[in-house]
């Protein structure tokens, strides 16, 4: 067995001969060795030793290998532990294997049996350790990936709800989900409204909502499915008719319709400047008939 240097056993027994018998074994085969005389100086041990591997024989006073076992694995779940008894304790034996003792050996002890329940014990150990470091460090990475995403997230929030333009999001049956500040601004009408159930088809007027939804099955404004610059009106919280240019694409999610996404961009300031040159132009033509 490699590397034996590197790992540390506790023997716990109350007789004496039998801990210094395998206590010299396995030093000479390189193991870091401590030992203790019962189940409570063992579990002390544990605290200061910190070993790798427990042998502990069953039959103990004060507190027997079954109690070790079941202390360990509640304040030590990493140590593996192998328990030692008398072929008639073999119950026992099964008992400590269904709390999770890593092997079992009985006496007197056998050492082959004894290097094959260590080199268990050192596998079952080290197979733990790495797939609690890899659990590890895929909550780490988890946790670093749900915070990226979390701040990407952030950032689109903060982007559209920074728009300038109104931007509108409707689920397949035209649900509104999704509304940034410049909608509420353009129609007056809360963010907690348009959210919270209100439909595409109570934001626009009935004629100009099916016109948009035709342009969209058409090739007119951008190609199918898509629409841009497209003029027509939306209705504020007053339901007064507001002028408004659509850009819009439906959403599929595998070849099925998902959605909306519209974005819209409030023209009465342009119809404004529009009239106000319309209004100009006319009466610079009077003046010049007068002239």
């Amino acid at each position: 067995m490699a590397n034996q240097a590197q790992w540390r056993v506790l023997i716990i027994d109350d007789e004496p001969d039998v801990r210094e018998v395998v206590a010299l074994a396995l030093s000479d085969e390189g193991f870091t060795v401590k030992t203790a005389s019962d189940g409570m100086a063992g579990v002390e041990q544990c605290r200061q030793f910190d070993p790798h591997i427990v042998l502990t024989d069953i039959r103990m006073p004060r507190m027997d290998g079954i109690q070790v076992l079941t202390h360990l694995k509640q304040h030590h779940p990493d140590i593996e532990v192998i328990v030692v008894t008398a072929f008639a304790d073999i119950p026992l034996a099964i008992r400590a294997l269904q709390l999770d003792a890593s092997d079992f050996l009985t006496k007197p002890l056998d050492h082959a049996a004894l290097q094959t329940a260590l080199i268990r014990g050192m596998q079952r150990y080290t197979s733990r350790r790495r797939l609690r470091n890899y659990t590890q460090l895929l909550e780490r990475e988890n946790a670093r990936t749900a915070s990226e995403l979390e701040t990407s997230i952030n950032f689109q929030r903060n982007l559209i709800d920074s728009s300038m333009d109104a931007i509108v999001g409707c689920n397949a049956e035209g649900l509104i989900l999704l509304a940034n500040k410049s909608v509420t601004q353009l129609t007056k009408i809360a963010k907690e409204k348009l959210t919270g159930g209100m439909s595409l088809a109570a934001l626009f007027p009935a004629a100009e909502l099916t016109r948009l939804q035709r342009e969209l099955d058409s090739e007119s404004f951008g190609g199918k499915d898509r629409l841009s610059l497209f003029s027509t009106e939306v209705l504020d919280a007053d339901n007064h008719r507001i002028p408004v240019h659509v850009s819009a694409a439906r959403l599929f999610e595998e070849a099925r319709p998902a959605g909306m996404v519209l974005f819209l961009r409030d023209l009465r300031e342009f119809r404004r400047l529009e009239n106000a040159l319309e209004d100009q132009a006319h009466t610079l033509h009077q003046d010049k008939m007068i002239a």
